[in-house]
Order: C-alpha cells, then structure tokens, then sequence
C-alpha cells in the first residue's frame, strides 16, 4: 500500500547524524548478497552515498546517509532490520507533463529492481543532499533534457511505500516538447536507464495501467491526478 503524505513546496531539508556501525553478522550478510548480485553480471550495480529517510514533517525531511549496498541488501532480506539495518529509502519521483500527456519510462531489464515496469519519469535514488538537483540530474541522464526546458520541479507530496518503506519525493513539472521530441532525445542518450519511454493521456491511463506492469508508485500518482 502506498500513502502520499502533504509536502510544503519550500520543505527543508537536514541531514542527521551518521549510524552506528552495524554488528558483523549484518555486515557478513549484506557483502553474501552484494557479492552475488555482482556475479550475476550487473554491470549497473555500483555502490555509493545514498540517502534514506530519518524523520518527516510536513516543512522538512531529515535525511541518513548510508551506503547503497545497504538498501540494495535490506530489499533481498528484510530480516536484515533486525540487525539495526532500519533504512527507509528515499527517492525522488518526477511527474513531467509535455504536450502530449504524462511522460513514463520502462525500467531496463538488467536493473535490480523493479526491472521492466513502467514508472514516471524521471525516477532515481536520493544520493545528494539537495533532492530538487538530484531529480534534475535524473531528467538530463534518464531522459535528455536540461533543466531550463523544464519549468521549475514543485515538490507536492512525499510518498510512502508501506511494505518496502521505500519513500519518494514527488515533483510536478513540464515541457513544451513534444512525444516526438522526448523520443529522439531518449533515444540519444548512451546509458539508458530505460529501455523505452512513452506518453499516455488521461482517457487511456486505466487501459495503460491494466494491461502493463507499473512500479507500486504509479497507480497513486495517476489517483493522485484524478487520471483513474
């Protein structure tokens, strides 16, 4: 189930202090896992700084830095919580309107996770302390637009995933580029992040969504538009 919580437009947000170390059955656990998923050949899989929700109000976020390896291990075991490995991971959502209708995205095969559903986009995890640039650089790699062919991301809700925990920043926005355009731009990129994008409008949103596999967020944010 997935809840949208009321997000202030002018949200701070605040970093927390760093965690305790985790105990070494924890750590023994989370490098079995990483350690096979890098056999498997995802050559996508890279471990960095990311950030996880530590408390939420409406008019701010407190983030807690980790690692992704860690989020990545807590969403193959979940049992891995009972270590102190309590992450809530934060994302950030983009809700990019063009012309046409409502910008989605097809997760590549070879992601981790949710691979192959449909979401809107651009998507990504939270691996900056400013949430707004951070959805900004999704827009340019995910998708090939600059952040001056978009009017300014408005944060309207913060979304809570309640069986992964799994938490997302959402962003309405716009461009004046057409399905076309948004295509060849797509299809320029070099490292793509999904595998194909498309436009829907509003009167074929709930075909859409029930003959396609969709991210657990998409449906809410298409409730969310009164689009379904």
């Amino acid at each position: 189930m997935v809840t949208l919580h009321e997000l202030e437009p002018n949200f701070l947000v605040v970093e927390a202090p760093p965690q305790l170390p985790l105990p070494k059955a924890a750590e023994d656990r989370i490098e079995l896992l990483w350690q096979r998923e890098l056999h498997r050949g995802n050559r996508q899989l890279f471990n960095g700084p990311i950030f996880s929700l530590a408390a939420y109000r409406p008019d701010q976020i407190t983030l807690q830095r980790s690692d992704y390896r860690h989020h990545f291990a807590l969403s193959q075991d979940p049992d891995l919580r009972q270590f102190g490995l309590a992450l809530r991971p934060l994302g950030v959502t983009g809700v990019l309107f063009c012309p046409d209708g409502l910008l989605l995205g097809k997760r590549a095969g070879t992601l981790a996770l949710e691979a192959g559903c449909w979401e809107t986009a651009p998507a990504g995890s939270l691996s900056q302390i400013n949430p707004t640039k951070q959805l900004l650089e999704e827009l340019k790699e995910e998708v090939g637009l600059e952040a001056d062919e978009v009017t300014i991301p408005e944060p309207f809700a913060l979304a809570e995933d309640q069986g992964s925990a799994i938490h997302d920043i959402l962003y309405r926005l716009s461009t004046p580029l057409g399905h076309r355009d948004l295509r060849a731009r797509h299809q320029a990129l070099s490292n793509k992040e999904y595998s194909a994008i498309t436009v829907i409008g509003r009167e074929e949103t709930p075909e859409f969504l029930a003959k396609n596999r969709g991210v657990t967020l998409l449906r809410p944010i298409c409730q969310r538009l009164g689009w379904v």
